[in-house]
């Protein structure tokens, strides 16, 4: 799962791990604060991150996100990284016998997902006709994968997530302006559980 959050005068990035991210971020001045990339507050910088993760990862920070289930055409191949799509990890493994797994916010509904290559040269799969549902999926980028998956939506961006996302980009706009927030407090009601605040 790929996120960018503007928090305490900071950039905090979670990525899955692609080879040439860390150079690219370190070029940029983050710095490696497990499980986040950080960086100064910087509305350029920002704007760089995003346009990067769109590049690498096929992430799209400002693009509605919704619920999908995406099916495998072919059988997919990642040399010595993961299968990424969207900014999810499909498959994620370490070494050729290692097996493979999903990433945050992917769930393996039927299929079979794997290692392999050779012990130097070893390889993430995700086999033919194998189907995950990811919530959060930029569905922008849903045209950029058509070729080798077939990709349903199946429901709208989760609730709490669209609310998050909505706060961060007016606190942006707002800090953009020369607001200064030190503090938010915000309690969401689900109203799937009959107004109780979560």
């Amino acid at each position: 799962m790929t996120t960018i959050m503007q928090q305490d005068g900071k950039i905090l990035v979670e990525t899955p791990f692609e080879p040439s991210l860390p150079a690219k971020f370190r070029q940029m001045g983050g710095s490696w604060n497990d499980p986040y990339w950080t960086f100064k507050e910087d509305t350029d910088v920002f704007e760089g991150i995003k346009e990067l993760l769109l590049e690498k990862l096929g992430y799209d920070h400002d693009s509605p996100k919704g619920i999908v289930k995406i099916t495998t055409k072919n059988k997919v191949i990642a040399d010595k990284k993961s299968v990424i799509v969207g900014g999810f990890i499909l498959a994620y493994a370490r070494g050729r016998s290692s097996g493979a797994k999903v990433g945050a916010g992917v769930t393996l509904i039927r299929g079979e997902i794997g290692s392999g290559g050779s012990m130097k040269n070893w390889d993430s799969r995700v086999h033919a006709d194998t189907t995950f549902k990811i919530n959060g999926f930029p569905l922008s980028q849903i045209e950029c994968y058509m070729e080798n998956y077939t990709i349903e939506v199946i429901g709208g961006e989760d609730k709490t997530q669209a609310a998050f996302r909505i706060i961060e980009e007016q606190m942006g706009v707002l800090k953009d302006a020369g607001v200064n927030i030190t503090k938010l407090q915000i309690a969401l009601e689900n109203t799937d559980r009959g107004g109780e605040r979560v």
